[in-house]
């Protein structure tokens, strides 16, 4: 027995003593988190919405490339593109079979520049060579119901039109191999000159958000895999998404480049 304590100073131990009771949390409802439930989102990067109900149709391959540009705090819709693109190499065609060389629009051409001269009298030369095709093909009305709507004012709209520039009027657009032709002759005037801000301000988005104009190598993979993507990816995507009768949503009219419309 230790001599600093008595006996009297020690308490006997009871059996009915209680001591302190060990608890031991549940973590049944704890929310276990997963490579799945945390955000992969790189930061820079335009956010990608979950899709709500509807199976999406956009390939791998068009979301990375789409998801890497911005137009104002989103990145830009797919429709949009196909819209600016295809709206775009009509005008052009009709550009070239009135003999104008265009100074404006997504593809403006340089004079001074003999680059984009030669692109364009290349795309030129393609479409008055099949000028009676290419006449009746760019009009305005041979086009979706956002096309061409004012001149359509007062006639029957046929049913079998489309709404918008989804994968089923897309898919009609490009089901012959002269368009095709030449609407790659067209990305070549709108690529001639392969610099960022040349390109953001011919498509009307961006590459990152660098608020002065000096880019990052990354940008100009970016432009180059858009290139890629429009000339081959995007035809591909159509013939594999021709088959399901599911239909985009449409395009809202105020999303479209007022430049463009007519």
């Amino acid at each position: 027995m230790d001599n600093n304590y008595s006996d009297l100073e020690l308490e006997p131990c009871s059996s009915e003593q209680s001591f302190p009771t060990t608890v031991y949390e549940d973590y049944t409802t704890t929310h276990n988190y997963t490579l799945d439930t945390l955000d992969p989102q790189p930061p820079g990067m335009a956010r990608l919405k979950k899709n709500r109900g509807r199976k999406s149709k956009n390939s791998q391959t068009e979301i990375s490339i789409l998801y890497s540009f911005f137009r104002g705090q989103k990145c830009p819709k797919k429709e949009y593109i196909r819209c600016k693109i295809i709206r775009g190499q009509k005008r052009a065609i009709r550009h070239a079979l009135n003999g104008k060389i265009p100074t404006t629009t997504i593809h403006k051409v340089n004079k001074e520049n003999e680059g984009e001269l030669n692109y364009w009298n290349d795309f030129a030369n393609h479409t008055i060579d099949n000028d009676e095709f290419f006449l009746e093909m760019s009009k305005t009305v041979n086009g979706p119901k956002t096309d061409g709507a004012a001149r359509r004012k007062g006639e029957p709209v046929s049913p079998g039109i489309q709404k918008s520039f989804n994968d089923v009027f897309c898919a009609q657009y490009f089901n012959n191999d002269l368009v095709i032709e030449n609407y790659k002759l067209y990305l070549d005037v709108i690529f001639s000159l392969m610099e960022p801000e040349n390109l953001i301000k011919r498509f009307d988005f961006s590459c990152c958000k660098s608020e002065d104009r000096n880019h990052f190598p990354d940008c100009h993979r970016k432009w180059n895999d858009l290139k890629d993507y429009l000339k081959e990816g995007i035809l591909k995507d159509l013939t594999e998404n021709s088959t399901n009768d599911l239909e985009t949503e449409s395009i809202e009219i105020q999303d479209l480049d007022p430049l463009l419309l007519e």
